[in-house]
């Protein structure tokens, strides 16, 4: 037992020193990123062996969370041990180290590791054209020079066994030098999710089409397509996501130092009709249980036959709505008319046959969206909290974009709103893309056309609006810009128009008539596509050299407003 006055305790994550052990501030209402124990205590002289698991947002439960998680699994699969959850969303390599440091006071007997999927984006953030440094951005540079997107690709793995390798043997060392066991989790992806991959100046391309064409999205190119996804050139616009050399760093470096694995990409390829994941990493309750189950067999072979606890319908509602949320703006826009969407709404469907009374909870965040005040301060956001929604579960207004809000609004039927009474369907003003700017919004200053503030900047052909519901007239106000002058297209309920714009800011006004739908109604702009010229990728490496944020991926168009004002 470490008896330490709180003086000469240490901080376990957010977890403080006190007179009996460690406390945690209060969560949010809306929660936060750490496991939701109160309270960690000393290990007495005489206490149960000590499980301490670690890892990232798949470790946490992921959606599922707080109410289930493999923390509360692995417990009741190991009866005779005591389990504390320090799994952490957005946990990195280097952040993980440095908390089973800490943990080492709580003096585990055995530390499960369960992380991957974040490297790529927190510990090899220094590779980014967006955000690295100097160094790594001449490194960058001169990778691309010399052998375009492959280079970049070999620099990004020279940086991964830079970067992961030495903190991997300092993980070892703490394991050798505490006297605990490791138990490494190889993480895998759902390779049916289509993985975010927008075109950069870089790539090998033989026309100005648009660089995400509509294809068949199969396994067997899934795994491909994860590779060339990860590394610096997407910055932070892919999801998290383990690649191939990840996991077999995992594997080798475990198989090295003689630590028991569970190779997750092993459980699911030798059980492919099982509903493994929710998202693009995150697993079901079902997924979740078998890799749980397999960790806890490594500690104690007895866990393979003992009874898991089960997720409440509750519980698997919340978690199938805020996949559908959260989660539905990191899929490629692989013909997003119809594969996104199906998505989603196989995501919400189930939602509402698990849990029906999701309902209420659909049209809160509807509200909530739509609405002028700020959503923190909206009534709907208070209720989606009470109901066991929070951040992860796309409480945020930049996670409803105009296509998820489409398909959620799709699933109410409009005698259900006026079912509510004196909640009647909000109007408004002014519209933003949502979800599709929040990916794009960190990358404003490498941007194109970075000269002042605008709404969004987009990396694809079309940015998808929302417009009021068709029970009034409206007149429609976008002003923008390209980066070389052409010609815009705008989509809207009932007509089109082709305009030439500028690049300069140019105004596009549009008189969309009533309808009489009472449901939000899309606006789709479709860009042309910018010319891909060597002078573009000179731009792009100067700007590398000089140690400035670069415009890898081409600007399509900019929105600087929208209005929307009733006629």
């Amino acid at each position: 037992m470490i008896d330490a006055p709180p003086g000469e305790r240490r901080p376990i994550q957010i977890w403080m020193p006190t007179e009996h052990g460690w406390r945690r501030p209060p969560a949010g209402p809306l929660g936060d990123h750490h496991a939701s124990t109160e309270f960690l205590r000393p290990k007495e002289a005489d206490g149960l062996p000590r499980v301490v698991l670690v890892g990232e947002s798949v470790a946490t439960g992921y959606l599922h969370a707080p109410a289930h998680t493999p923390a509360r699994v692995l417990a009741a699969l190991l009866p005779g041990h005591d389990v504390i959850d320090l799994a952490k969303v957005n946990e990195g390599l280097a952040d993980l180290v440095d908390t089973v440091r800490a943990a080492v006071q709580l003096e585990p007997d055995v530390v499960v590791v369960w992380a991957g999927n974040n490297w790529m984006l927190r510990d090899l953030v220094g590779l980014s054209p967006y955000h690295g440094d100097a160094t790594h951005r001449v490194e960058l540079a001169d990778a691309l020079i010399e052998a375009g997107t492959e280079g970049a690709a070999a620099l990004t793995q020279h940086a991964l066994d830079a970067v992961a390798r030495p903190l991997l043997e300092e993980l070892h060392g703490l394991s050798a030098a505490a006297g605990f066991r490791l138990v490494i989790v190889v993480p895998e992806v759902d390779l049916d999710w289509p993985v975010e991959q927008p075109w950069t100046w870089f790539d090998d391309i033989t026309s100005t089409v648009d660089p995400v064409p509509t294809r068949a999205y199969t396994q067997a190119s899934a795994r491909a397509t994860i590779e060339r996804a990860a590394g610096p050139l997407r910055g932070s616009i892919t999801p998290p996501m383990a690649t191939s050399a990840i996991q077999d760093l995992l594997r080798s470096w475990a198989e090295r130092h003689g630590h028991p694995t569970v190779d997750v990409p092993a459980l699911v390829a030798s059980d492919p009709d099982r509903h493994w994941f929710l998202d693009y990493c995150h697993h079901s309750a079902d997924g979740l249980e078998s890799v749980v189950r397999a960790v806890a067999t490594r500690i104690e072979p007895e866990a393979a036959t003992r009874p898991a606890p089960q997720p409440t319908a509750h519980t698997l509602g919340v978690a199938a709505l805020g996949a559908a949320v959260h989660t539905a703006h990191t899929m490629v826009a692989i013909d997003a008319a119809t594969l996104r969407r199906r998505r989603i709404r196989e995501l919400v469907e189930f939602a509402r046959r698990t849990w029906p009374e999701v309902d209420r909870s659909i049209r809160d965040l509807i509200t909530m969206r739509l609405s002028a005040a700020p959503p923190i301060l909206h009534p709907a956001t208070a209720r989606l909290a009470d109901a066991g929604f929070g951040f992860a579960h796309g409480i945020r207004p930049v996670g409803l974009d105009a296509v998820v809000l489409s398909c959620l609004d799709a699933a109410v039927t409009s005698e259900a709103w006026s079912a509510r009474g004196d909640d009647r369907r909000p109007a408004i003003e002014l519209w933003s893309p949502g979800g599709e700017c929040w990916i794009h919004e960190r990358h404003r200053r490498g941007a194109a056309a970075a000269e002042g503030p605008v709404l969004f900047r987009s990396i694809r052909s079309t940015t998808r609006l929302v417009l009021p519901p068709g029970d009034a007239d409206h007149r429609v106000e976008l002003t923008l810009r390209l980066p070389e002058p052409g010609r815009v297209a705008v989509e809207f309920p009932g007509g089109a128009t082709i305009t030439d714009v500028a690049d300069t800011w140019t105004r596009i006004r549009l008189e969309v008539l009533a309808d009489g739908r009472l449901r939000p109604r899309p606006l789709r702009i479709v860009w042309p596509a910018p010319v891909h010229t060597n002078e573009r990728r000179n731009d792009v490496l100067d700007a590398l050299r000089c140690n400035e944020p670069a415009a890898i991926h081409p600007i399509f168009g900019e929105l600087l407003a929208v209005r929307i004002d009733t006629v």
